[in-house]
């Protein structure tokens, strides 16, 4: 009985033992697990916080979730930021499946930029997840550089924006874009390929209210800085910016001498114009039109023909003896480029047709980019007056040999079909429109010196 009692008590004393072992176990293993089990933290997203003018009402703040995703217990650490208040967290330790909050916004006082910063949450057991804070600090006439010249007077090209919202001149943004898209291309064109050593650019925020263009110039939307209008004076692809006084208001405030001046109109639809502006829309030939528009900033006149806009402009023949890139003469000892005529590696000639006239005036090359978009280029007479008065800008004399060492003229004459282009018809210069505009018919190019 003694024996039987014996190993009753003790397999008592066992099974007690194995109960409490099995039981510290678990504690042991949920301890385990609350202190570095499966570990992981989700957290609410952020928005950004858009586009905000200098001097800026500090923003509502926004309130970002964290839930424990562990299989334990974890302690969060208070997170940080350089350019934004954070709030406290409403709780520091959570169990599985519990959440914390706080809160977040911009500190006020920040200055223009873009203020892209990560904002990490961590906690015991290596748990961490980032955040993704965004803002941008704009400003209406910000004056961004984009191209710079060792000259002391560079020629000095100025993109201003119609039809832009703020937002869309943050640097790296919609209008910086279409800047420098637009300067790539210009000076990748003869005779500016040869002459970036003399040029600068800058683009200047110029803020619209809405985005576009008017379709007719009495149109009350969408409101724009320069109120910029299609169908001026009846011509629908004369694509004009009608508040010229604020235009050049804005392109004095990047530089004093602004010598090209190009507006970029946020609107898709076909058009442009030229003279002492170069006016173009973000249509898919609004390169080609800006090289076409700034030939007409230097003074040059279109090379193509158009009786009707003739009759509706009362454009005068004798008016095309005056232009400098056309004569009225087929005379090729006295033509206006005859120093060009029969130059090695020059294809200059007389071919009938332009200033819209059919018969009786006569340009320089059978194609050129005065006359259409088939061929990207100037002919020598329009590339040597721009150039020209380049070097003036520069307080330097024109020297025929040394242009003559810069030019690169086009490798031979090429057929009409063999060239590329669109069957767009040439925007006009707006000056054309003069008696609307200024009360006469000269070209008032800021390049030959007039007000």
């Amino acid at each position: 009985m003694k024996t039987k009692n014996y190993y009753r008590v003790l397999f008592a004393v066992l099974t007690v033992a194995i109960s409490f072992s099995l039981t510290a176990c678990e504690w042991l293993l949920d301890e385990l697990l609350r202190d570095s089990g499966s570990s992981s933290i989700s957290v609410s997203s952020l928005s950004s916080f858009g586009i905000l003018e200098k001097d800026y009402a500090q923003p509502a703040a926004q309130t970002i979730t964290i839930t424990n995703k562990s299989t334990g217990f974890i302690s969060l650490t208070q997170p940080t930021a350089k350019n934004y208040t954070i709030g406290k967290l409403s709780k520091t330790g959570l169990e599985k499946g519990e959440k914390a909050t706080f809160t977040i916004r911009p500190i006020l006082g920040l200055g223009i930029g873009t203020y892209n910063e990560i904002i990490k949450i961590t906690g015991t057991n290596n748990v961490s997840a980032e955040i993704n804070a965004q803002l941008a600090i704009m400003e209406d006439k910000i004056v961004t550089p984009i191209m710079q010249s060792s000259k002391s007077s560079p020629t000095n090209i100025v993109f201003l924006g119609d039809g832009f919202l703020l937002e869309d001149f943050i640097r790296g943004g919609l209008f910086e874009s279409k800047a420098k898209e637009l300067l790539d291309y210009i000076i990748s064109i003869q005779p500016f390929t040869g002459y970036t050593d003399y040029i600068s650019a800058y683009w200047v925020s110029s803020v619209s209210e809405n985005r576009g263009a008017k379709t007719n110039p009495n149109d009350s939307m969408p409101k724009t800085l320069f109120n910029s209008t299609y169908n001026y004076l009846g011509t629908e692809r004369l694509l004009v910016a009608q508040n010229y006084d604020l235009v050049r208001t804005y392109s004095k405030i990047a530089v004093d001498s602004p010598h090209i001046i190009v507006i970029i109109v946020n609107d898709s639809r076909y058009g442009g114009s030229g003279g002492e502006f170069s006016v173009t829309s973000v249509h898919n030939n609004a390169k080609e039109i800006t090289i076409h528009e700034i030939g007409h900033v230097f003074g040059l006149a279109d090379e193509y023909i158009d009786e009707n806009f003739i009759k509706a402009s009362d454009i005068k023949l004798e008016n095309a003896a005056k232009q400098l890139n056309l004569d009225v003469t087929n005379d090729l000892s006295a033509i206006k480029w005859k120093h060009f005529v029969n130059r090695n590696g020059y294809n200059d000639n007389a071919y009938e047709g332009g200033y819209y006239f059919a018969k009786g005036v006569w340009r320089p090359t059978e194609e050129s980019i005065m006359r259409s978009y088939k061929i990207m280029e100037f002919n020598a007479i329009s590339r040597e007056t721009i150039v020209k008065k380049i070097i003036a800008n520069a307080g330097e004399t024109y020297n025929l040999q040394e242009f003559l060492a810069r030019d690169v003229p086009p490798a031979g004459l090429r057929s009409v079909s063999a060239l590329r282009g669109s069957d767009n018809p040439m925007p006009v210069p707006v000056e054309v429109y003069a008696s609307a505009l200024f009360g006469d018919e000269r070209i008032r190019a800021r390049f030959i010196g007039e007000d």
